[in-house]
């Protein structure tokens, strides 16, 4: 640091006069201040340096070999891959009818151990391929020894994640998962509401277009009757069997 030394200019004497400066004496103080001044380049300088940060993805199976309550998983013997049916209903059993009675619309039973008819379907996709998928539905027939059953099952379908309680062992159907709304998200899957037509095909029951559908996500169907369309005089006493077949389809509808 240097020191400034103030004095009387050589023959010249300082003004006694309060708050009086002399000229000499405004210049040395304005030395003193620029002195003392900080480098504007210094003090708001920046001064950087990089630490690196990462973090590996790999694939891995889908978690669950329990269902929901109405649901089951459609493969028991095998883990979960990476892109699998979660699980899907445990049965289809509408009730017992009369065949004078109303066949329009057959309700359905409750599930075994349940009191609600509800029925649940749910499919994981943690592939990271982002190339959706779509789900389908099929009843190729419905028989009682040999006599066919023609008919329509109708219902209310909706859609939600599908999350897996690892203590629990189960899954369960929810609206809002890692602080996501199942409305709002634009990687949801569609849930369209269409008839299952017996034997008539396929009937899509999802679908994730190009970029959707990653994670895991449940189906719930709900009002679920049967309308049986098979003439009274074809009609014969007994149970008409038969099986809904579920795939699950990499890439969109």
């Amino acid at each position: 640091m240097r020191i400034l030394i103030l004095s009387a200019p050589k023959g010249g004497t300082f003004l006694k006069q309060k708050n009086l400066l002399t000229y000499q004496s405004l210049t040395a103080l304005l030395l003193v201040f620029s002195l003392f001044s900080f480098d504007p380049s210094v003090s708001f300088a920046t001064r950087s340096g990089k630490t690196p940060v990462s973090v590996e993805l790999e694939l891995g199976g889908l978690p669950g070999d329990e269902s929901v309550d109405d649901a089951i998983d459609p493969d028991l013997e095998n883990p979960n891959t990476s892109f699998d049916l979660l699980f899907i209903p445990k049965e289809f059993t509408f009730e017992t009818q009369a065949i004078s009675g109303d066949l329009t619309a057959v309700p359905i039973r409750p599930s075994e151990g349940n009191t609600h008819t509800m029925r649940h379907f749910g499919m994981g996709d943690v592939r990271g391929a982002l190339t959706g998928w779509h789900v389908t539905a099929e009843i190729p027939h419905m028989r009682n020894e040999a006599h066919s059953l023609l008919g329509i099952i109708t219902f209310q379908l909706t859609g939600g994640y599908a999350r897996y309680d690892k203590t629990l062992r189960r899954f369960f159907m929810t609206n809002t998962m890692y602080g996501l709304d199942f409305s709002e998200d634009p990687a949801a899957p569609d849930f369209p509401t269409n008839p299952i037509i017996i034997g008539n095909g396929a009937t899509l029951m999802s679908n994730a277009g190009d970029r959707k559908g990653q994670g895991m996500w449940s189906g719930r169907m709900t009002d679920i009757s049967l309308a049986i369309q098979t003439p009274v005089s074809q009609l014969f006493p007994g149970a008409y069997t038969g099986s809904i077949i579920w795939n699950l389809i990499s890439g969109p509808a």
